[in-house]
């Protein structure tokens, strides 16, 4: 197929970068390119970044490079998706930067979409979508992110509004966001290469206090697809050092919150988020692959003990049932336990009994 060559309709005041990170995506790869690569707007530069892939992903990124002069490939070692994604940051041409990753697909309106909200509400600074959680390139089983009951085509916020972003699963990802790339590079915004968890939440964070403008847009339509992976997703794998990232990220949270002046209401959203962070923790233990559950009971425990759970549990304002509460308490995670397998057997009895 003969090389489709746009660039001359490309100009810096209107083309879009779209950053692919790629590790190990021979299998969802071509989705995720088709997917830009049908986009209702064409002015854009895919900007496939091969972290050292060992498969054939690195391979499969030359090919639509071949196909299409859209397409941009820069192979490098294995670093990470920040280290991928930073990369793409230095190569990216555009006025707008996005970020895609590659077990992900969008919508064709994806980008059309993000740039027509951004020149038309110039008064906001910042432009965002929805995305649904699917688990196949079919839309299989796909689930809406959280929305509010509003009939409106979109919904505005603030940054002072944050945690409220946080709780309905939009600030955390940078996929679903339309950047401004002189922003980036003007504050030297990057993704902190050193943690591989809540990076993304940070970098939103500083490119949202980077902005003199701090109204964010919502566009009230899912136009990314998160494709939620099986066992080697992060949500199942175990994460070293998980407490001190997660604290370091929490701080990181709470001093923008404190700098940007939120109200109370933000606060108290912060510090229940605070608090799942610590049950965060506890689930991880038990995700290591040849644990030593005695010893990951041990260091709930301990960690239950600490100063630090008790003032994070004393600060909630989000439920906890009755008993975790009295688990919390006994500092026995054994008793959370043995609370999750009845409450498994007892839904499972209640789905016979319906079925």
């Amino acid at each position: 197929m003969a090389c489709i060559n746009n660039n001359k309709f490309l100009s810096i005041c209107d083309m879009v970068s779209v950053v692919v990170p790629v590790y190990k995506a021979e299998a969802s790869i071509g989705f995720c390119v088709d997917s830009l690569l049908n986009q209702i707007f064409s002015k854009i530069e895919i900007i496939l970044i091969d972290d050292g892939s060992p498969d054939n992903s690195g391979a499969i990124c030359d090919m639509y490079s071949k196909k299409d002069c859209r397409v941009k490939v820069i192979h490098k070692s294995n670093g990470g998706v920040s280290s991928a994604r930073n990369v793409g940051i230095e190569n990216a041409k555009g006025k707008y930067i996005l970020f895609v990753d590659s077990d992900d697909y969008v919508e064709p309106d994806y980008v059309d979409a993000l740039v027509k909200s951004a020149k038309m509400h110039a008064d906001m600074g910042h432009i965002w979508c929805f995305f649904q959680t699917v688990t196949g390139y079919k839309y299989e089983n796909r689930k809406l992110s959280f929305q509010q009951e509003k009939t409106e085509a979109e919904l505005h916020f603030t940054r002072k509004e944050i945690m409220t972003l946080h709780e309905m699963w939009l600030d955390a990802s940078p996929c679903n966001k339309l950047f401004l790339l002189d922003v980036i590079k003007k504050f030297n915004i990057r993704f902190d290469e050193s943690i591989c968890l809540g990076e993304d939440w940070v970098f939103n964070l500083n490119y949202l206090d980077c902005c003199n403008n701090e109204n964010i847009y919502v566009i009230n339509k899912p136009l990314y697809n998160y494709v939620r992976a099986g066992l080697n997703s992060l949500d199942n794998m175990y994460v070293n050092n998980m407490l001190q990232v997660l604290k370091k990220i929490n701080c990181i949270c709470g001093y923008y919150l404190e700098k940007w002046g939120v109200k109370y209401d933000q606060i108290e959203k912060f510090n229940n988020c605070c608090f799942y962070s610590y049950e965060k923790v506890m689930r991880n233990e038990f995700k290591q692959r040849e644990v030593n559950k005695n010893i990951a009971y041990r260091r709930n425990r301990d960690l239950m003990k600490s100063a630090d759970f008790k003032l994070a549990f004393q600060n909630r304002t989000c439920f906890v049932h009755p008993f975790y509460k009295m688990a919390y308490c006994l500092h026995s995670y054994r008793f959370v336990k043995i609370i999750e397998r009845v409450s498994e057997i007892l839904y499972r009895i209640k789905l016979k009994i319906n079925n």
